[in-house]
């Protein structure tokens, strides 16, 4: 939508489907609800600015870029010093809160919109102008305020939404290198958890149900993963089974593990940690 005519209707609508994405955050509302009802003040002059000032704690509790440590935005491919300033600079800081080590070209692969990152940092700027309050910088006119909170809600909605595809992207890339490492350590490995189950535990089939991003920083990505293991459950010798005395059960736990991804090859290679298999309805 252009933001040409803002009015306060389309402001809280744009409030009300960000906060859909953060249905547990009441600090985050908090944020919101005081941005808009300062910017509703007409009875006061700088209302403007204040509203900038607290919108402008919104984006850094929703990216919590003051708390990314310096060495792991340097350590990025995509990193370069700003030979003006020591460390990272605030668009790096923003930056690596949305993609972390991913690289540019691999955002771009997958269709990452990229300049929504440099929007936001723009916005940031404008935060940053009008928080610092001077007679030039004075922010009236409801007009320019309501453009001012919609812009950066709905800025920062349409990014928090690429970051969600290019996770399941992500996610969708290393479905084949997960599941021929989930093979190999559900079938060539003894699992105790199954094993003592019956004589005999032999592991049938299996599927992935989930695959989502746990944490990616500057080194890894890491993955948890979810999924069903179907077994059959001996009970009896072989001589038992020979003479038809032995008794094979078909049963189904759930499982669970980690995988781990290099940022700078997504996908590739993948390695899995251990499986758990959760075997209590058995002894329920």
């Amino acid at each position: 939508m252009q933001n040409n005519n803002v009015s306060w209707k389309i402001v809280n609508q744009a409030k009300s489907k960000f906060l859909e994405g953060f249905p547990d955050d009441e600090f985050l509302k908090k944020l919101l609800d005081g941005t808009i009802s300062v910017a509703k003040d007409k009875k006061n002059p700088v209302r403007g600015n204040q509203a900038a000032s607290t919108l402008r704690e919104v984006l850094g509790h929703v990216l919590s870029d003051q708390r990314v440590p310096e060495e792991k935005v340097q350590n990025c491919c995509w990193y370069v010093q700003n030979p003006e300033i020591d460390g990272p600079t605030r668009r790096q800081r923003v930056k690596y809160t949305i993609q972390a080590g991913l690289s540019d070209d691999y955002l771009n692969q997958i269709g990452f919109e990229l300049e929504l990152i440099d929007e936001l940092n723009i916005k940031y700027q404008e935060l940053n102008k009008f928080t610092h309050v001077s007679s030039h910088t004075v922010l009236s006119g409801g007009s320019k305020i309501r453009k001012m909170i919609y812009g950066v809600l709905n800025n920062l909605r349409e990014l928090l939404m690429e970051v969600d595809y290019a996770y399941e992207k992500l996610c969708q890339d290393i479905t084949g290198s997960v599941d021929e490492e989930v093979f190999e350590k559900l079938i060539m490995n003894t699992h105790q958890e199954l094993d003592i189950l019956s004589t005999h535990t032999c592991v049938d089939s299996y599927e992935i149900e989930e695959i989502k991003i746990i944490e990616i920083d500057d080194q890894n990505i890491r993955f948890g993963i979810k999924g069903q293991v179907h077994v059959n459950q001996n009970y009896g010798s072989t001589s038992e089974f020979r003479e038809g005395d032995g008794l094979t059960l078909d049963c189904s736990y759930p499982f669970e593990t980690t995988a781990n991804s290099e940022v700078v090859t997504p996908g590739s290679p993948v390695e899995v940690g251990d499986i758990n298999v959760d075997t209590d309805s058995w002894y329920s």
